[in-house]
C-alpha cells in the first residue's frame, strides 16, 4: 500500500506494535502476530474530521460512522477494523457490528482513494473492551462475524 499519496499525519507506519488512545477513557496496544513486523495506522476519525466533501455535524446533519482505527499488516495482507469500548461504558453490540460495518465501507473508500484491490486482503472485524487491568492476549472470542478481545494490550493472532 502506497501511504505517500496521503497527506501527513492519515496514515502512519509502527512496527510490531500500536498504541491507540482516546484521552479520559482509554489506551490500548495492538501487537501484530509473530512472523509481522510492519503494519500501518490509518486514522479514520481524523480522516472522516478533516474530509472536505462532508458537511460539520448539526441537528440537521449526522456523517456517516466509522470504527475507532485501521491497522494493516502489511506482510500476511490483513486488515483489521478495530472498534474500541471503554469498560466503564456500557455498550450495544448492534451498534459496534454497525461501526464496524461503517469502517469496512471507508475502507473500501481508502483503497479505491489509494488504487489498492482490497479483495488481496483479509479483513478482520475487532470490538475490544478495553481495561486497565491485566493484558489478555489469548481472551478473543468470535461473535458472529466480530472478534471480541479484552484487555489494554491485544495480541492480533486471530484466525
Amino acid at each position: 500500500m502506497n501511504i505517500e499519496r496521503f497527506e501527513d499525519g492519515y496514515l502512519e507506519n509502527f512496527n510490531k506494535q500500536c498504541i491507540v488512545t482516546e484521552p479520559g477513557e482509554y489506551e490500548v496496544s495492538f501487537r501484530l502476530p509473530p512472523g509481522s513486523s510492519e503494519g500501518i495506522k490509518i486514522d479514520l476519525p481524523k480522516i472522516k474530521q478533516n474530509s472536505q466533501f462532508l458537511k460539520a455535524p448539526s441537528e440537521l446533519y449526522t456523517p456517516p460512522k466509522d470504527c475507532d482505527v485501521i491497522l494493516l499488516d502489511i506482510k500476511k495482507r490483513v486488515f483489521y477494523l478495530i472498534e474500541i469500548k471503554s469498560l466503564k461504558k456500557t455498550c450495544d453490540f448492534e451498534k459496534v457490528k454497525l461501526q464496524l460495518a461503517a469502517g469496512f465501507e471507508w475502507l473500501k473508500f481508502i483503497c479505491f482513494c489509494l488504487d489498492v484491490d482490497i479483495n488481496s486482503y483479509t479483513v478482520f472485524k475487532v470490538q475490544t473492551i478495553a481495561n486497565s487491568g491485566r493484558a489478555n492476549y489469548k481472551r478473543i472470542l468470535k461473535v458472529e462475524e466480530v472478534y471480541r478481545t479484552y484487555g489494554k494490550h491485544i495480541f492480533l493472532d486471530l484466525k
